[in-house]
Formats: structure tokens, sequence, C-alpha cells
């Protein structure tokens, strides 16, 4: 499946470029880390809680090969023909089938051996629930995390996207799109008619998005350092003038 779409694994360029500046301002950035058991990480929650940028901070952290690097909604954007957001009443079920089956390809390929790959999406965290559920040894290489805030702090983010559009027609946009998710996802998977995908009890780590990206990412890289996920590589690490780093 990964083979399949890896044409449409395409990445917002003004994303990429904010990431970069963040992480230039991150310490973590300046040294070298390899993951150790970890193999993928998996990200969750609403629209407006900077998922996306987030994915793209941890991908360029961590080296996380950009083919690995995936983001659903844009993989949904290019299946559907559709650069800007796709209403999920006129998406062909067809789709949400591919980033579903893509989304658990690269859950099951999580082994020692395997390629890193970071997933930003509304169902990564239950999918991966639902694969662990069917095979425990993948709690070992996969972790979810959920990112979190308050409306009135997602509803401000999306209106820096779309400033021509009030906060209550953000809101109503939003909540409206919600609830087309839930049945959507309702109607592929009977089984969410009971779980709420964003139930803190299903993921490894609930980040507080009130927090700048900064924060939000050394909560994280703390996070995953104190439970041995990730540990700084050897050899001399040398800074280059735009921030990336390579290895001796």
């Amino acid at each position: 499946m990964l083979e399949r779409v890896k044409s449409f694994i395409a990445h917002d360029e003004s994303t990429k470029e904010r990431a970069r500046k963040i992480a230039f301002e991150i310490p973590a950035s300046k040294e070298e880390w390899d993951l150790c058991c970890i193999r993928g990480i998996l990200i969750s929650g609403p629209s407006g809680t900077g998922k996306t940028t987030l994915a793209e901070l941890i991908a360029q952290v961590y080296k996380i090969p950009e083919t690995r690097n995936i983001k659903i909604g844009e993989i949904i954007r290019k299946l559907s023909g559709n650069e800007k957001a796709v209403s999920i009443i006129e998406r062909d079920p067809v789709v949400d089938k591919i980033v579903d089956d893509l989304q658990r390809e690269l859950i099951r390929g999580a082994t020692d051996n395997s390629q890193p790959f970071v997933v930003e999406g509304r169902l990564a965290g239950i999918i991966a629930k639902q694969e662990i559920t069917q095979n425990p040894d993948l709690k070992e290489h996969v972790k979810s995390l959920l990112i979190i805030a308050p409306e009135d702090i997602t509803f401000n983010r999306l209106k820096r996207k779309k400033p021509n559009l009030s906060l209550e027609e953000i809101a109503e946009q939003t909540r409206q799109r919600a609830s087309f998710d839930q049945n959507r996802w309702i109607e592929i998977h009977p089984e969410l008619s009971k779980i709420d995908p964003y139930d803190p009890s299903n993921f490894d780590l609930v980040v507080d998005a009130t927090k700048s990206i900064k924060e939000e990412f050394q909560d994280i890289h703390s996070w995953m350092l104190e439970n041995g996920l990730i540990r700084k590589a050897e050899g001399e690490v040398v800074p280059l003038q735009n921030g990336t780093i390579f290895q001796t």
C-alpha cells in the first residue's frame, strides 16, 4: 500500500519551513538521536491542535525519511484530486479505506529492523490500538500521541489559516466536519460507535497543545528520553549553518 500511494506523499512547503525554523531553536535538534526500539509515532487530535507541524518537527529532529512521514489529510486531498480540504460527504469511501490500510500496513510492519515512521491522522491512535490489541508485540515498537487543546484555542489557530472567515464561521465549519467525520468513521468502522477516538486512555502520551510547538516537542522529547525510546547517537555532531546536522 505504501508503494501505491508514495507519489501522493507530498508535504506542504510552508509547514516544512516553519518546522525547520522551530527546530533550529530547539536544543535537541543540535544533537544526533537514535530511535531505539520505537519504529512508529502516531499523532492524533482534533483540527487546529497543530498535529501537522508537530509531526513535521518530529520527522526532522529524529531524521525520519520523508517517504515515511505520513500526513493522512494531505494524502486524502491528493487521492481525491483536490489540493484544498475535501468534504467528507463528497469523499469516496474507497479513499478512507486506502488511508486506513496504509496506516495498518505501517503499524504491522514495525519491527526492530524496519525504518521509522510518523503518521499524523485523526484516527491514527485508534487504528494503532486496534492493531496492538491483535498483536501485543507491536506495543514495544509503536507509540501513539494525543494532541489536545480547548476549542477556543483551536478555532483561533484555524482562523490564522482562514483569515477571511469569522471565528463563528470557523467554529460552525469545524463542528460540522467533526460530526461528518464521526458518522463516516462509524459507517466504515462500526466498532467506533461506542469509542471516543480522542479518549486519552487509548494513547501513550497526551500532549497539551495550549503550549507553544517548541514546548510541546520538548515534552515529547523528554518523555521519549525518560522511557528509553531515544538515545544520543555516538560520534561527534557538527551543526550546519542552516540548522541541520551531520555526524562524523
